[in-house]
């Protein structure tokens, strides 16, 4: 386990905050041990927001996993995030005073309240998968 990040180039640069609904320092919600966790799966295709299900068919898929909490009846959303957008880090760019292909493909964890039932139901799966007790 890292302390810390590689310091990423200048030329990176995101348009949209990480993880903007996350908690702010990282932190996953506590649950009690006597809880009892449903775990779901949660799929749509990469980039279904623009261009629909096309990527869906070649099976280049955006992948979750949702939590709920039977003792607190709140849901989790767990999701990996590239920190630069997904064009970015899928992508290689090629610049001048650089040799090779130039990647700015960080990524982290982002933890954030809720689901988004709809969301996952209307473009693609959501499913649950088991219980952590």
């Amino acid at each position: 386990r890292f302390d810390h990040r590689p310091p990423s180039d200048p030329y990176c640069q995101a348009l949209y905050p990480f993880c903007p609904t996350g908690d702010p320092a990282g932190h996953i919600p506590y649950m009690r041990g006597s809880d009892v966790i449903s775990v779901f799966r949660l799929q749509t295709p990469v980039w279904e927001f623009k261009y629909g299900d096309l990527l869906g068919k070649f099976h280049i898929m955006h992948d979750a996993i949702g939590f709920s909490s039977s003792e607190t009846g709140r849901n989790y959303t767990m999701e990996w995030y590239e920190l630069f957008q997904l064009g970015n880090c899928t992508f290689p760019h090629l610049i001048e005073d650089k040799l090779a292909p130039f990647w700015c493909n960080q990524g982290a964890a982002c933890f954030f309240g809720g689901i988004d039932d709809v969301h996952w139901k209307q473009n693609g799966t959501l499913e649950k998968v088991g219980e952590i007790s």
